[in-house]
């Protein structure tokens, strides 16, 4: 199963059993369609683009999941969805190649972009590259900036903020002990705007049009990071594993694909809304809507024996974490 959130945060694509269902998440809705040997999907407002098939062919549907367009494509290893302008998306072919809609046909460019790289694409004509330590913001095809990391730093995820004026960068460094750092850059220049310490993080997550970042730290643990000021907003734990989370990039909601536990585990039960049908045996949907989980109108429950999570809204990044927690996030310089 896969879960992929729309820009606007107004549905999430659940992929699972060869079929696609569009939840719209306001209305409580879904949609499902047959996809035979799915290899991708990206969700636009009004666009579902599907990668699927031998050789590969992606096709883009209404919101009704009916075909409108279709373009064979190249082997690849996914989609990369553009955060901004008409639905655009870079397919990770060798090379790879910028696919653009128009609405009625798709056309595509090849781009500079290594198969395996972090890349975030903010439009289809500028993406953010992280190679060799170095990211670099790609504009019509030439180089705009260059940023240097330091040769030991390895880029984890990058993403776009604040309505891509900015950029998220999760960055480890070999030769530190494994340090950790949340960079933001500018997207103009490339000048680093902030730096805070984190540890123990293992996946993130940006949201495009806000200044929020969701960090997992371990298979229970997500923390929703203010990233203008620093700070931890909200702490989540489950007793679930979390397998999966998907925030679109308005962060108006919190999709996480999470793996079911007994009843009488303890905890099981969350305050987000569930569709069960879209799950797989094992799993469960979860949606959060991010701004009542960040004011506590929404909580999931800590694992059994941690007690309540010590994160509260607007809490100190350093505080929010606690002691001894898998992963802590502080504002530095």
């Amino acid at each position: 199963m896969r879960l992929v959130p729309s820009r606007d945060g107004a549905r999430v694509a659940v992929i699972a059993s060869g079929e696609v269902r569009l939840i719209d998440l306001g209305r409580a809705t879904t949609v499902a369609a047959p996809v035979r040997d799915l290899h991708d999907l990206a969700l636009f407002e009004s666009e579902v683009w599907t990668v699927a098939g031998a050789p590969p062919v992606v096709r883009v549907r209404g919101a009704d999941l009916v075909e409108r367009a279709a373009l064979e494509l190249p082997p690849g290893r996914g989609l990369v969805r553009a955060a901004f302008g008409p639905p655009a998306a870079l397919w990770r072919s060798s090379p790879a190649l910028m696919i653009v809609s128009d609405g009625a046909a798709l056309s595509t460019r090849p781009v500079d972009v290594d198969s395996g790289e972090p890349v975030a694409v903010l439009s289809a004509q500028r993406l953010a590259t992280a190679r060799g330590g170095v990211v670099a913001l790609l504009e019509g095809g030439a180089v705009r900036w260059r940023h240097d990391l330091g040769r030991d730093a390895r880029t984890l995820a990058i993403g776009a903020l604040f309505e891509g004026r900015s950029l998220g960068v999760l960055v480890e460094r070999a030769g530190d002990g494994g340090a950790q750092h949340l960079l933001v850059l500018t997207v103009r220049e490339g000048r680093l705007q902030h730096r805070m310490a984190v540890q123990g993080v293992t996946s993130a997550a940006f949201a495009a049009r806000r200044g929020l970042a969701v960090l997992g730290a371990g298979a229970h643990r997500l923390l929703i990071v203010d990233m203008r000021f620093g700070r931890v907003l909200r702490q989540v734990d489950d007793v679930r594993e979390i397998l999966e989370v998907a925030l679109d990039d308005a962060a108006e909601h919190l999709v996480l694909r999470m793996r079911a536990v007994a009843r009488g585990a303890g905890g099981v039960d969350s305050a987000g809304t569930a569709d069960r049908a879209a799950a797989a045996a094992d799993d469960e949907v979860v949606d959060f809507t991010v701004r009542e989980l960040v004011a506590g109108r929404q909580v999931a429950p800590a694992p059994e024996g941690e007690g309540p999570a010590t994160a509260g809204h607007g809490a100190p990044a350093e505080a929010a974490a606690g002691h001894g927690a898998p992963a802590e996030a502080a504002a530095g310089h």
